[in-house]
């Protein structure tokens, strides 16, 4: 129980998925043996390592999967000290945000400040300014946000603490991007990027996933700490409300090259097959493209593809292909089968415009590639 704590913690701030299974299992040991008794000794164990796993699952935007943690941390809040209140009220306003709740999170944001200040903590202290800051944002009121977003900032220097002063550049950019402030947006976002790099960042107490998918196709459309900012991406799994199509160094999961050549590349590395090409379900990714890779009807499929077979047959054999096509582009989900409908998820690889390269035998010209162009469906 008590090792639970400080591992959880650990996993918490390097990103691990395993950090939801050491909670789950401090948790299942804890009632196993009766020891979340009255004593608040024994309340306090248990709570920091669920802390630790609402930070988990709150940064990867996991509402659902925190809501029961939260109520477990909230039935035993009367028996802890006022540490551990200030990380519940922390936690609470966090979600609230996540899930959009401005009021939710207005409401519980005076409570969260004061707790902070009371447990004294120059670190939680900070997090409660971060978040008031962003809920001063959400409210549209610049000017607390910003007063919030400054006494975070004054705390970071007292303490020389870069993790503080990279979770308040960050939110600085956000917010500097929302008011067409962009200079200083990119300024705050290239010195959040290179603590980010320098420390190893991958998360944070503040960290919202939508709000980092589009801080960090900024920073790669400005060629910001690219390498560090593609692997915060893939590692945490990042993907904007809007696909960066525009971005040419956003990692997509799959890139397929088409118009001139045809090339599907996982994480960058072009697919390779052994002895056998594997035929028909690369056909099946062709025509999916080609009939405009969103709810294509799998009826167009089968006779694109098997036009000789009957009904059933070729049924039997477009399953076959797209369970086939699945297990070479690695990803289960990158195909998705619904009401008779095929699409390409654009999540993993968006083709609203498909990732094409110019043919090298043209001319070359200012916007020759690898580029964007538009699908088949877009064309009339």
């Amino acid at each position: 129980m008590n090792a639970s704590g400080p591992v959880a913690w650990y996993e918490a701030l390097m990103a691990l998925p395993a950090c939801r299974q050491t909670v789950s299992g401090m948790l299942d040991l804890g009632q196993s043996m009766g020891l979340f008794g009255p004593a608040g000794s024994r309340r306090a164990q248990p709570a920091i390592a669920l802390c630790a796993g609402l930070v988990a699952t709150l940064s990867d935007g996991d509402v659902e999967a925190a809501a029961p943690w939260l109520r477990e941390l909230e039935r035993n809040l009367d028996f802890l000290g006022p540490g551990i209140r200030a990380w519940h009220r922390w936690l609470v306003v966090w979600d609230a945000l996540l899930r959009g709740d401005v009021a939710r999170a207005a409401s519980h944001q005076p409570e969260m400040l004061r707790l902070a200040r009371e447990a004294g903590r120059p670190l939680d202290e900070a997090v409660a300014y971060l978040l008031s800051a962003s809920v001063m944002h959400a409210r549209a009121q610049p000017q607390e946000a910003r007063g919030h977003l400054d006494h975070a900032l004054e705390i970071a220097r007292v303490i020389s603490s870069p993790f503080v002063e990279f979770m308040a550049r960050l939110i600085e950019a956000q917010q500097c991007l929302h008011h067409d402030r962009e200079p200083e947006a990119i300024a705050a976002l290239r010195r959040a990027m290179a603590l980010g790099r320098e420390r190893g960042y991958v998360t944070s107490f503040v960290w919202m996933p939508a709000v980092m998918a589009r801080l960090c196709a900024r920073a790669l459309a400005e060629g910001i700490e690219v390498e560090y900012v593609r692997g915060v991406v893939q590692r945490r799994g990042l993907v904007p409300d809007v696909p960066p199509l525009q971005v040419e160094s956003w990692p997509w999961a799959i890139k397929i090259f088409t118009l001139g050549r045809f090339e599907v590349r996982r994480d960058d590395v072009p697919l390779r097959f052994g002895r056998k090409v594997q035929r028909k379900p690369l056909a099946l990714l062709k025509t999916l493209i080609a009939l405009g890779g969103h709810a294509v009807r799998e009826d167009l499929v089968m006779d694109a593809l098997w036009p000789e077979a009957s009904g059933d047959a070729a049924r039997v054999a477009m399953a076959s292909a797209l369970h086939r096509l699945r297990g070479l582009l690695g990803l289960e989900a990158a195909i998705v089968r619904q009401d008779s409908q095929l699409s390409l998820d654009a999540r993993t690889m968006p083709l609203t415009p498909c990732w094409a390269a110019s043919r090298s035998d043209r001319p070359r010209s200012p916007e020759a590639s690898p580029h964007w162009l538009p699908t088949a469906s877009s064309w009339t």
